[in-house]
């Protein structure tokens, strides 16, 4: 059965205005998908903190309450980079280690903010680098096509068409607190580039250490959904042969 999707009009951080609108819909769950992404790359939140904690940490903060208000539950997409251990699996009770950087520190801050809210009536997915084929300018592959140079990181990867799915199931099954949203195992720019996207001849460079990158544990993931998900590797494969153009940026 199909589920209505309503999309709201207003400014994430504009509480009066989030209160009105849902009040007007009366959805049973809300989905916060708005954030500050950063243009060209996350290093563009070093000299726009204002911008970056509006939409990435006051806005998610402001849409948890109202929701506690309202009583409805609340999912909100969120990001891995509040980790960087690559080593070893970090699960969702791990000490958070966010990559030196205003979007990895306001990350991990929103995480803090919203720990009374986890234990009733929240749920925030931790994604890292979404993926999919349908040449969307924000997914990892359209980015990593015109890169001229990449690192040899690994990092966990969050594969669109095998998890988005998923993210109904948990709504229905109203999981509160936090979850990591990625697929088991790791993979690396350089593989993405070399051998998914065929541009062998892209030099691989020594990484940053405002790169992000981390390892996410997906145990608690698979035991909700009680399944096992696709490795990153071979989900990516799958999808090179379907991998559409980037989208023309709008102007």
């Amino acid at each position: 059965m199909a589920m209505p999707v309503r999309a709201g009009r207003s400014r994430i951080h504009h509480r009066e205005a989030v209160e009105r609108e849902l009040k007007v819909i009366q959805p049973s769950a809300v989905v916060g998908c708005v954030g500050v992404g950063g243009t060209p790359s996350a290093t563009w939140h070093n000299l726009h903190e204002t911008e970056v904690m509006q939409g990435n940490l006051i806005g998610p903060l402001v849409l948890a309450d109202v929701c506690h208000e309202q009583r409805l539950h609340c999912l909100v997409l969120g990001s891995g980079v509040v980790h960087s251990e690559t080593r070893r699996p970090s699960d969702e009770v791990a000490p958070l280690s966010p990559v030196p950087s205003a979007y990895g520190r306001i990350r991990a801050q929103l995480e803090a903010v919203l720990s009374p809210y986890l234990r009733r009536h929240v749920l925030l997915l931790r994604f890292m680098y979404p993926v999919s084929a349908d040449g969307d300018g924000g997914c990892l592959l359209s980015k990593l096509a015109s890169a001229t140079r990449i690192h040899d990181t690994p990092s966990s990867l969050t594969i669109l068409p095998d998890l988005l799915p998923w993210a109904r199931v948990l709504l229905g099954k109203r999981v509160t607190g936090v979850l990591n949203f990625v697929n088991p195992g790791l993979v690396s720019p350089r593989l993405i580039v070399h051998e998914v996207l065929h541009r062998p001849s892209v030099p691989v460079v020594s990484k940053d250490e405002s790169t992000a990158a981390c390892w996410l544990a997906v145990d608690r993931l698979q035991s909700i959904c009680d399944t096992s998900l696709p490795d990153c590797k071979s989900s990516l494969l799958a999808l090179a042969g379907a991998v559409k153009a980037p989208a023309s940026p709008v102007q």
